[in-house]
């Protein structure tokens, strides 16, 4: 034990390793699917007109919150908070004000929407609850983006096969109707809420590089399909920003990053050559394109 004192330091030593992320519980795992499934619900009953698509939306969330305020008063834990709670707040109380004070115009539109931002504001608290677990999160966003990529597919064979009519089914008397979504700049919206998903992961995983870029062709083409002007910038100023902020923190190494640049460029715009830029280019060149805004406005 003397000897091998002075020596100690060449003896091998365990490697210390980065502490494990904790497993998200059963229940933040289980409220995760739930609100994928609502959310995706949600979309598919989009074009509805009806109260109860929208209540579906709303009844989900109460639901859920219920469960959610049950588990935190049984297991004592505090809830995740953020600043941006209170306008959020404010915004669903508002309506309640209106309300109370009797100052609502019309107060069955107002309840209405007393009903509404109070799901839009649980509806954000659970993310905050639930998505404090990256895995979880990460699933989520993923999911997300696989929904949307597939009824994008679906929007686009709709689109070219049954032009005005949504799932082949309503008939909507709107040509550009895609998917759940009646008018081109809520599908155009649509797109813009996953494209960046889709491009992130083109950047970081070179094995799936194809895929991600036909991912994120595809939703670029759809919205190059519909037509929608100021959707056609949006979505064209993501890919770029994206992917100048992506150069600039380094994300990919030089030709990791030149490579999944050039193709992306390339399938967003052979993608969208096959779906045809005629219909956009021809709305571009419209001499009066606030007619109807202007008409709705007035």
């Amino acid at each position: 034990m003397t000897t091998a004192a002075p020596f100690a330091f060449l003896q091998a030593r365990p490697v210390p390793r980065a502490p494990a992320r904790p497993e998200p519980p059963r229940f933040y795992a289980c409220s995760a699917l739930a609100l994928t499934l609502l959310l995706a619900a949600a979309v598919l009953l989009f074009a509805a007109t009806t109260r109860w698509a929208q209540s579906t939306l709303e009844t989900g969330v109460f639901l859920l919150a219920a469960a959610w305020t049950l588990y935190l008063a049984r297991s004592r834990a505090l809830p995740a908070a953020r600043p941006v709670l209170v306008p959020l707040a404010l915004a669903a109380a508002w309506p309640f004000l209106q309300l109370w004070s009797g100052s609502a115009v019309y107060p069955y539109a107002t309840r209405a929407a007393a009903v509404s931002w109070s799901a839009l504001f649980f509806l954000f608290f659970l993310c905050l609850q639930i998505f404090s677990y990256p895995r979880l999160r990460h699933g989520f966003l993923q999911a997300l983006l696989l929904f949307g990529f597939l009824l994008t597919l679906v929007s686009l064979v709709q689109f070219f096969v049954a032009p005005g009519k949504l799932f082949f089914l309503f008939d909507t008397n709107v040509p550009t109707s895609m998917g759940p979504f009646v008018n081109r700049d809520h599908h155009a919206a649509f797109v813009e809420l996953l494209l960046p998903i889709g491009l992130l992961n083109a950047l970081r995983e070179r094995r799936r590089l194809w895929f991600h870029a036909t991912v994120v062709g595809t939703l670029y083409a759809s919205v190059i399909a519909g037509a929608s002007r100021a959707g056609a910038i949006l979505v064209s100023c993501e890919i770029l920003a994206i992917i100048l902020l992506a150069g600039a923190r380094r994300v990919l190494s030089g030709n990791g990053f030149r490579r999944a640049t050039l193709l992306l460029t390339v399938c967003a715009l052979a993608y969208s050559a096959v779906v045809g830029w005629k219909v956009l280019i021809n709305r571009f060149d419209d001499p009066d394109p606030f007619r109807y805004r202007r008409e709705m406005a007035l």
